[in-house]
């Protein structure tokens, strides 16, 4: 059984944050692709003669147009996530055993993304289905706000960043959690409206805010 002194030692461990972010852009990139599998259709045969008609007949019937809309909101989405993780992680120059649980729980609902988006895919009309993907991408929101307060808290942001720096980061996230908040109270009644909304801010942020933050 470990001592007092050395859990109190193993806790306050500090190390580069170089094999979370490693750790965090593998399972980025995979949940990313996944999503993809959320085009899927099912088998169907087709003569040369009725091709084309049987082609727009098959695209109705698996609903390709939702399935497609949902994949682009959730690749805009993680890529939000993406862009907003590496800007905390660039700020922090070293991490402790909390900072590791923590990027670890904020890695839970990024790997049930795709899940979320067959949902809504399948589902399309389906109000519950929209709450379940907002809440998912709150989830995600409300676990990278922990990190980086947590980070403040625990002084492990790097020393060359401004207040100015911090002040914003801190703003964008904020923002982007209200809103989520929101939305997850509009999307049992406006769904489409509620996640039009977030994806709509969240690259405006990723593209616009978060591009010049990466050029600093």
């Amino acid at each position: 059984m470990r001592s007092p002194k050395r859990r109190e030692r193993l806790t306050k461990r500090r190390e580069s944050p170089a094999r979370i972010a490693a750790l965090t852009d593998g399972i980025f990139s995979v949940a990313m692709t996944l999503l993809v599998l959320g085009l899927a259709v099912n088998a169907h045969e087709s003569s040369p003669q009725s091709a084309n008609g049987d082609f727009w007949r098959f695209l109705g019937a698996n609903a390709i147009g939702w399935k497609f809309l949902w994949f682009l909101a959730s690749f805009a989405v993680a890529s939000w996530f993406w862009v907003a993780h590496l800007q905390v992680f660039w700020t922090i120059d070293r991490v402790d055993r909390n900072v590791v649980w923590l990027n670890t729980l904020f890695l839970v609902p990024i790997v049930l993304a795709p899940f979320t988006t067959v949902l809504v895919g399948q589902f399309p009309h389906a109000n519950y289905a929209a709450v379940l993907y907002v809440a998912d991408i709150l989830a995600g929101s409300l676990t990278l706000d922990a990190i980086w307060f947590y980070c403040l808290r625990a002084g492990l942001v790097a020393e060359r960043d401004t207040p100015n720096l911090v002040s914003a980061v801190s703003r964008r996230l904020i923002i982007v959690t209200v809103l989520l908040v929101a939305a997850c109270g509009v999307a049992p009644f406006f769904p489409y409206y509620a996640i039009g909304a977030v994806v709509l801010t969240m690259l405006y942020i990723a593209l616009m805010v978060g591009t010049r933050f990466l050029v600093e």
